[in-house]
């Protein structure tokens, strides 16, 4: 069993399409972190203890952990990256390596060893195809040789992705993010062993959902990461498409409505009574039935 097939069992163990993200903003903690600041810097023991407690809030509702390098590469927090990684890993999630990861083919190897590697806490990684071929491959042979995946971008959820992903080619006439859908096809294809779902993945974003149902179609055999679900503005109606017929096939990210749920209206009260954590552990839990009902109402 590949990474993603692996994936696609915790989804059906859990009953939960899920993935939860770790972006955290210092400025957007809780209160008691806050109050931790020493000059506007955050102690990298305070930090894990929040990714801690964040963790085991989610642990029994999502399948998955999606951890963003970005909020780590800081010189104070990118020693506790890998560490958050292996909790994870403990708690049972499988754990994405939110890299972005790109260049040319020597450099990209050194990349997929240096994340990919046998003995990481990572099951797969985000990559960046902008290199093409010679600098995606390196990272797809060091992932299928460990047991591990990558998630290729293809169709982001920001805004202006639109600015090159959806400029039209000549020919064939194809948008760009269609061609980079087909170039995953066949990069899968290249290391699949006749599972279902090849080791390489991509990345649909929620907020596009007229261009993931054509990418689902596309992709049939393609496991798909679903940015944009929640805080960016896409309903769990919006996220349906990028599923197979078994309700499977993709696992939808929600971060800032997990991380800082004690915000949120709906959630408020609980955290003023509970603690941060039950809020977040009960938007966990909403989360994961707002997407299961969806997937219902949609048979």
């Amino acid at each position: 069993m590949n990474a993603m097939e692996k994936l696609n069992a915790m989804m059906k163990q859990k009953d939960s399409r899920i993935v939860a993200g770790l972006d955290p903003e210092i400025s957007q903690l809780p209160p008691a972190y806050q109050t931790a600041l020493k000059n506007g810097v955050l102690e990298k023991n305070v930090m894990m203890d929040f990714c801690k407690k964040y963790i085991d809030a989610v642990a029994g509702y999502v399948a998955a952990l999606k951890i963003n390098s970005a909020f780590f590469e800081t010189e104070e927090f990118f020693p506790i990256y890998r560490k958050i990684a292996i909790y994870a890993k403990v708690q049972g999630l499988f754990v994405i390596g939110d890299l972005k990861r790109a260049d040319i083919g020597s450099t990209s190897k050194a990349y997929a060893k240096a994340w990919l590697g046998k003995e990481q806490p990572f099951d797969a990684i985000t990559i960046n195809p902008y290199f093409g071929t010679d600098g995606v491959m390196p990272f797809i042979e060091v992932a299928a040789e460990n047991g591990k995946g990558v998630f290729v971008l293809a169709k982001t959820s920001n805004k202006s992705s639109d600015e090159i992903q959806n400029l039209m080619m000549f020919e064939p006439k194809d948008y760009i993010y269609e061609r980079v859908s087909d170039l995953i096809v066949n990069w899968g294809k290249t290391v699949s062993k006749g599972e279902k779902y090849s080791p390489v993945g991509a990345v649909v974003g929620a907020t596009h959902p007229k261009e993931a149902e054509a990418l689902r179609k596309r992709m049939p055999n393609t496991m798909f990461l679903v940015p944009g679900y929640g805080a960016q503005g896409a309903s769990s109606k919006d996220v349906t498409v990028n599923f197979d017929e078994k309700g499977l096939g993709a696992i939808v990210n929600s971060s800032r409505g997990l991380m800082y749920a004690y915000k949120k209206d709906a959630y408020k009260d609980i955290a003023r009574t509970d603690g941060w954590e039950k809020a977040t552990e009960v938007a966990a839990f909403d989360a994961k039935e707002d997407i299961n009902q969806a997937l219902k109402e949609e048979e």
